[in-house]
């Protein structure tokens, strides 16, 4: 008989060393609301002696409306309204600017950063009649740190890059390219969704020809409020709709909605 001879192989699964890189950054997680609306008032004025003809007052509504698109990113429209108070008492509708911002990053010992990297399009009187503006661009880092449960403080370094049809506008005056401006300030909550503000604001602007104009000190002191809506979340109904949740709408309209305004 002849012999019967037999491979074995054997088989042994071969260790992987898995290397994982942590950055020191943390993002934070964001709110799962999708949709938020906010206004503020604010009043405002510069660092000009009172007796000054030349000094101004004003008074500013700002508005936005936010949609969070996923854990990291929100896209906000923002616009406002201003009103001078010291000479023609003019309201004027100030330029829109489309947001993307980024979750807030922890840097250093509760120190935030959350960076804002806006799109401008001229909605303004006077950007798009007298000085032509095409449009803009801004970046916005904001650092934030939390000093106490409801005191908060900022400071915000903005750049902003301006287009125009022409280096000078139609009353003879050299249109802004570079905007900087660097702001720092407090802020107080008074609730989930309503705060208090202060803050102090420094403006650089340069013309296309290269030429640094007058620079500016200004000071702003409001409040804003914030609301938040979930109603998306909702599972569809089979006709297509989402149900809202019971008492936002119908007989009884003019109660909160407990579920969808957060």
């Amino acid at each position: 008989q002849s012999p019967v001879i037999t491979d074995t192989i054997s088989t042994k699964k071969s260790a992987i060393n898995k290397i994982e890189l942590k950055s020191p950054l943390k993002v934070n997680k964001v709110s799962k609301k999708t949709f938020s609306a906010s206004i503020s008032f604010l009043a405002t004025t510069d660092f000009k002696e009172t007796s000054d003809r030349t000094k101004s007052y004003a008074g500013k509504t700002s508005f936005s409306l936010g949609y969070q698109v996923n854990d990291t990113y929100k896209l906000s429209l923002v616009s406002s309204i201003s009103k001078d108070l010291s000479t023609s008492y003019e309201e004027n509708l100030n330029n829109t600017s489309v947001r993307l911002s980024h979750a807030p990053v922890n840097l250093y010992k509760d120190v935030k950063l959350v960076t804002v990297v806006s799109g401008i399009y001229p909605t303004s009187k006077a950007s798009k009649v007298r000085d032509e503006m095409n449009g803009g661009i801004a970046i916005s880092p904001i650092l934030s740190k939390q000093l106490t449960s409801s005191f908060s403080v900022k400071y915000i370094p903005n750049l902003i890059v301006n287009s125009h049809k022409y280096k000078v506008n139609r009353i003879n005056k050299t249109n802004n390219q570079y905007v900087i401006s660097q702001s720092g300030g407090g802020e107080y909550s008074l609730t989930d969704s309503l705060s208090l503000g202060a803050s102090l604001t420094y403006v650089q602007t340069w013309s296309y020809f290269g030429t640094e104009k007058d620079r500016q000190f200004s000071t702003e002191i409001g409040t804003s409020q914030e609301r938040s809506s979930r109603w998306n979340r909702r599972p569809l109904q089979q006709n297509g709709t989402r149900p809202w949740a019971e008492g936002c709408f119908g007989p009884s309209f003019a109660r909160r909605c407990k579920a969808g305004l957060g």
